[in-house]
């Protein structure tokens, strides 16, 4: 990224952009790249993430029912590290290591007024799945 200082502003130039998920990195065209609308969570991702992390242990732990239980399987403790249009992303965390999870929402969210709506619905698809016990402390 180049950085044209002006006498009142700075203009930045994106010259190029990859995007990795899950290992594989894809190039972006920078032009796509600079027409692509924020995150409508961006803004408030940390505040929120802290929020359920502080004040919704239980929250968590529901939606822990959805994670495949091979990797529940001595999780100490499990942390909301991510989110954004498409999921939440908690980090299972083990003695040797962790596993970020992503739990995606269908569909990917616009606003961030929807987000009540998908995390409930995450809630409820994870009260049916079987409950299990709780290894990590709270």
């Amino acid at each position: 990224m180049r950085t044209l200082s002006t006498s009142r502003k700075s203009i930045r130039y994106v010259s190029a952009a990859e995007l990795s998920v899950a290992g594989a990195t894809t190039t972006v065209d920078p032009v796509e790249f600079a027409a692509a609308e924020p995150d409508p969570l961006a803004a408030d991702e940390a505040e929120l993430l802290c929020h359920l992390d502080r004040h919704h242990p239980r929250t968590i732990e529901q939606l822990c029912r959805l994670v495949d239980p091979r990797h529940r399987h001595g999780v100490r403790r499990v942390v909301p590290v991510r989110l954004d249009r498409h999921g939440l992303v908690l980090r299972m965390e083990h003695a040797s290591g962790h596993r970020d999870v992503r739990l995606g929402f269908a569909p990917a969210l616009r606003h961030p007024d929807e987000l009540g709506g998908r995390i409930a619905v995450l809630l409820d698809h994870g009260a049916a799945c079987p409950r299990r016990v709780r290894t990590w402390p709270t």
